[in-house]
């Protein structure tokens, strides 16, 4: 475990407020790629979008969610959401992503909440 937290740490991954499964999931993905889903994601997040007017910002940001969407295409839901956690985004923006690659309505739902984004509840 400790090694996996050295490699995340190493790629600027911040292992605070991820619990044992989350980082023993992260460890389940290769360190390079790791590395470059990280460095996708970053470029993708801080895209300079200042000289955009409204209408083209908001459709920047919707090609932004497909644009994580298929950066992570080769990732689990959980780890995608793990992922983006981790890098900032919102639990809206998750959630879209994970639309966006396809997954469920449940599907999404369950990553999140795997992720520690949501609290599970049991349905009635």
């Amino acid at each position: 475990m400790s090694k996996i937290i050295s490699s995340l740490n190493k790629i600027g991954i911040s292992t605070n407020g991820l619990n044992k499964n989350d980082i023993l999931n992260f460890g389940k993905i290769p360190e390079d790629k790791l590395n470059a889903y990280t460095q996708k994601i970053s470029s993708i997040k801080n895209a300079n979008l200042s000289k955009l007017n409204n209408d083209k910002t908001e459709l920047y940001q919707s090609l932004q969610i497909k644009q994580y969407a298929n950066a992570l295409s080769d990732l689990d839901s959980t780890q995608a959401a793990l992922l983006l956690k981790t890098q900032g985004l919102t639990n809206a923006q998750i959630q879209q992503t994970l639309a966006a690659q396809g997954a469920s309505t449940a599907a999404q739902y369950q990553a999140m909440v795997e992720a520690g984004l949501l609290e599970s509840s049991t349905m009635v």
